[in-house]
């Protein structure tokens, strides 16, 4: 009885404190803050909405084990859950998941508990360290260090280095294939899918010369836009490039503008864009008409990059900490290496194959060699947290007007706003390549101190 009546008070407590922080964040001014206590409010915000959802996540998990989903008249667990906290069916399986994954790792739950973890950190910590549980101690210091995305692909690598039977995990995914496409409230058409890592890279790959096409017709206009809208012209134009061969097999462009350079073009293109008839609607997207025009002629396939290390290369599977993954994508298997070796669109990074920090030439622009060295690496850009993936610029870290020498691990992408900031705002990057730190005006290099 006691116990019950503590658990009572307990829960009452939690109530009462509840409705007064409801209450107070409602009424506070934020108007009246200073920057410095608006950061110091953002912080502690963050550590209270994550201690929040993780108590929120295991309140949910009781009332399921209890069925309350079923005495409230829903089809799932799920379900009920997205319907009281307004999200998708599928995100609230995957936080129930994540929570149950947790009760078989202690310093992860504590940390979650904590306020230490964010809800992707946990997800994503919480499917590697089931997978591998020794990895859960070194998964938490990245969580603490690296960023969204490379925590992201550090947990991918240790879920891929665990699984036992590559055939099997890969026929898993082959099973869940899908795609899957609706129209929103707003009547654009919307579309999600998923599959196999080396088809998903064969569909960027294929995508890429024509999403570049997109971006420098529109550029040239003066036009700019976010990668993403040119990623999807791209996609838009390969789709209209393979209708038009599909209507007229066999038949070839001989306009200049096809090139000699656009290999992937051998069947040619006829994308003619009606011209503008004078009407206001056509006058508006006639720019564009032209931009996607561009990119119905594509240019040479882009380059696929396996990064792999030359003893699983040998052995002819991974083990933990080694390294199988398309760069850009993630982890795959040393079979499915094998099997993409045969494309001649794929370079293979053998990590301790040529030793690239000898490749050294003093010219400015970085060779072949080197820049596929780069891409190896990751192309992302360098200043932790930015995690920008378009539009990047090799950057040599300590200026080649300084050295007047070109060298592998002295350079690193950089997007054009902190490349900016480098250039002439004189910021600075310091570190080792994968680690590199970002050091605002002023501020001393610690490699220095």
């Amino acid at each position: 009885m006691v116990g019950v009546m503590e658990r009572e008070h307990t829960f009452e407590d939690i109530d009462l404190a509840a409705g007064g922080l409801e209450a107070m964040v409602t009424a506070l001014d934020v108007a009246t803050l200073t920057g410095e206590a608006a950061t110091r409010l953002v912080k502690r915000l963050v550590t209270a909405e994550r201690v929040l959802a993780t108590a929120r996540s295991r309140a949910a998990k009781r009332a399921t084990e209890a069925n309350q989903w079923r005495h409230a008249g829903e089809r799932s667990a799920a379900s009920w859950l997205a319907n009281l906290a307004g999200t998708t069916t599928g995100q609230a399986a995957a936080e129930l998941e994540t929570t149950k994954q947790l009760e078989g790792l202690p310093a992860t739950q504590a940390a979650r508990a904590a306020g230490k973890l964010s809800e992707l950190q946990a997800r994503e910590l919480a499917g590697a360290a089931t997978a591998d549980p020794s990895a859960e101690a070194e998964l938490l210091l990245h969580a603490r260090r690296d960023d969204a995305a490379a925590f992201k692909r550090r947990c991918a690598e240790v879920r891929a280095a665990a699984e036992q039977d590559e055939a099997a995990a890969r026929e898993r995914i082959r099973r869940a294939r899908r795609f899957r496409s609706w129209t929103d409230a707003e009547g654009a058409f919307c579309f999600a899918g998923r599959g196999r890592p080396e088809e998903g890279a064969a569909l960027l790959a294929a995508m890429k010369s024509y999403q570049d096409s997109a971006a420098h017709t529109a550029r040239r206009r003066g036009e700019h836009e976010a990668a993403e809208a040119y990623a999807y012209d791209g996609l838009m134009a390969m789709a209209h490039h393979d209708s038009q061969h599909r209507c007229k097999p066999g038949a070839r462009d001989t306009s200049e503008a096809a090139g000699p350079g656009n290999t992937n073009n051998a069947g040619g293109v006829s994308g003619t864009i009606p011209p503008s008839n004078g009407d206001s609607t056509a006058d508006a997207t006639s720019s564009r008409d032209e931009v996607l025009a561009a990119c119905f002629r594509p240019g040479p396939r882009a380059k696929l990059i396996v990064r792999i290390d030359h003893t699983a290369l040998i052995r002819g599977h991974t083990l933990p900490g080694e390294t199988c993954e398309i760069v850009g994508i993630g982890p795959i298997s040393v079979a499915t290496a094998r099997e993409l070796a045969r494309d001649a669109f794929l370079t293979a990074a053998v990590m301790d194959g040529v030793d690239v920090k000898s490749v050294v030439h003093l010219g400015r622009s970085a060779t072949a060699h080197q820049r596929t060295a780069l891409e190896a690496r990751g192309v992302v850009c360098a200043v932790p947290g930015c995690g920008f993936l378009h539009d990047l610029e090799i950057d040599h870290v300590d200026g080649w007007a300084i050295t007047r020498r070109t060298q592998v691990d002295q350079l690193d992408w950089l997007c054009p706003f902190h490349h900016g900031q480098k250039t002439h705002a004189s910021y600075r990057l310091a570190g080792p390549p994968g680690a590199r730190t970002w050091h605002p005006p002023g501020e001393p290099d610690p490699d220095t101190n």
